[in-house]
């Protein structure tokens, strides 16, 4: 029996101007962007701002989204900050 999982997820790819690119390691899947599940009655930039501040600190802003894909029966938003880094502040 196959499972098709309709959970919706956002990532962020925080991104200075010299390319400067933040990751956060988790302890069974290594390096990756930040990101998680969106909570009910939760959209996406609502998410990626929770999760950001959630898993570096990072307060920040929607700059541009990059795309949104389907990855295994995900839906995932993925978005780029273009703002350097420095712009970011650290959450309380």
């Amino acid at each position: 029996m196959l499972a098709w999982v309709t959970r919706e997820g956002a990532n962020a790819t925080p991104m200075g101007k010299g390319g400067e690119v933040v990751f956060v390691e988790h302890p069974e899947r290594g390096w990756e962007i930040p990101g998680g599940h969106l909570e009910e009655n939760e959209t996406p930039e609502e998410a990626l701002m929770r999760e950001l501040l959630e898993e570096t600190g990072l307060k920040g802003k929607v700059v541009r989204w990059n795309t949104t894909y389907y990855p295994e029966g995900w839906v995932a938003h993925v978005t780029v900050a273009d703002a350097p880094l420095r712009q970011w502040s650290v959450g309380d």
